[in-house]
């Protein structure tokens, strides 16, 4: 999603420097902006509001979900592969580390 038009769902919106603009922020009642906002190089939007409001929030508030905050180029799928264990040769090799560490404790 585009800076603008997030910022076009907020009130008394100032800039703060390149790509950084302060706003009212919509979770709350705010009368003087305490959310910042920031566009990143690769085109991701970061929010903080500095009254502890959650992105999420934030996003609900204006009519968004946290997915919008990204650049769609930037979104990935993420594969998980689970690792395959053998369970019983992983608690054998635990129980053969505590039985050493037990039988050097009572051999002194």
């Amino acid at each position: 999603m585009k800076t603008d038009v997030i910022l076009g769902r907020l009130q008394k919106v100032n800039a703060a420097g390149s790509d950084k603009w302060q706003a009212c922020c919509p979770a709350h009642e705010d009368g003087s902006p305490s959310l910042s906002i920031k566009e990143t190089a690769e085109g991701n939007i970061l929010i903080k509001c500095w009254a502890g409001c959650s992105a999420q929030d934030i996003c609900a508030a204006i009519g968004l979900e946290l997915k919008d905050l990204f650049n769609e180029s930037q979104k990935f799928k993420a594969e998980y592969k689970p690792r395959q264990i053998d369970i019983k040769k992983e608690c054998d090799a635990v129980a053969q580390q505590y039985s050493k560490k037990i039988s050097e404790f009572l051999n002194g």
